[in-house]
């Protein structure tokens, strides 16, 4: 399966899941691109779409709800995954923010994630 990962990371927090992610799915014989939202445009190749954001002030930045309004295609049902990060999981309501949004364009949430992240886990 051709997995693209798309992210936004302020910390590097977000990249880093984001990386242990394409990682595991290589090893378990996909193939996956990772990149930042600021780096590329998006690459419309792919059969599953996962999507990352940290949390500020309980959802992702509007920088990656405005790349996912203007750079998300219509999907026509294919499966998405949305994952965000944070130092805690109260009042973090961005995966339901941008899932909403994916929705819209057809995209079938797959999963959807909040990671707890504390420095002492990298």
């Amino acid at each position: 399966m051709k997995i693209l990962i798309k992210y936004s990371s302020g910390t590097g927090n977000t990249g880093f899941i984001a990386n242990e992610l394409q990682k595991h799915l290589i090893k378990m014989g996909h193939q996956v691109e990772s990149s930042n939202i600021e780096n590329e445009a998006m690459n419309s190749e792919f059969d599953m779409l996962i999507i990352g954001g940290p949390i500020y002030a309980g959802n992702v930045p509007e920088k990656l709800i405005r790349y996912v309004i203007g750079n998300i295609p219509d999907a026509k049902n294919k499966k998405a995954i949305v994952y965000t990060t944070s130092t805690g999981l109260l009042n973090a309501h961005g995966v339901l923010s941008i899932s909403k949004k994916l929705h819209i364009h057809q995209w079938k949430m797959n999963t959807v994630k909040n990671y707890s992240w504390k420095p002492e886990n990298k």
